[in-house]
């Protein structure tokens, strides 16, 4: 049994390191630039929920609880817009490709250091699923996050971001 608990935490520390890594070159950017690829965050999606909308789990680094919680909401919105969804029953692809971003970077980064992203999240967490210390100054939190991926489409179609399905055919 304690063989099992030893490697259990030594699992844990070393994901917790590896994830700090890679996850911190970002933090200072998790809630304002809305950067194509600033993708310092991790999101499994298990489910797409009703009315099209999408139950994931954020996991992210930050100073502590109540940051990495405002991240994962910011998080959760971005990887729909520019990462997509890739894990579990979940394959869904990002509503924005590297060009589309790149026509429209000031309307994006409006919209993340506005807080325009808010109105697409449907529900989130106010407490951890799960929380790990990294070190003294970071945590890793995961956080329930759901976003209504149709409602932002439609958004950025209306804001003539992307077109219309009829606008192809």
């Amino acid at each position: 049994m304690k063989y099992l608990i030893g490697l259990v935490s030594l699992l844990t520390f070393i994901n917790c390191a590896s994830t700090q890594n890679t996850s911190n070159n970002g933090s200072n950017n998790k809630s304002g630039s809305s950067s194509y690829d600033n993708f310092d965050y991790d999101v499994t999606c298990d489910v797409t929920g009703k009315d099209g909308t999408q139950l994931m789990v954020v996991s992210t680094i930050a100073s502590n609880e109540d940051q990495a919680l405002k991240a994962a909401r910011w998080q959760g919105v971005h990887a729909i817009i520019y990462k997509g969804l890739n894990s579990g029953a979940c394959v869904v692809p990002p509503l924005v490709d590297l060009e589309t971003y790149q026509a429209n970077k000031l309307y994006f980064d409006t919209f993340f250091s506005t807080g325009g992203f808010t109105q697409f999240v449907v529900s989130a967490s106010d407490y951890p699923v799960d929380l790990f210390y990294v070190n003294k100054k970071s945590v890793k939190v995961f956080s329930n996050v759901t976003v209504n991926r149709d409602a932002l489409r439609q958004q950025l179609i209306k804001d003539e971001i992307l077109k219309s399905l009829g606008d192809i055919f």
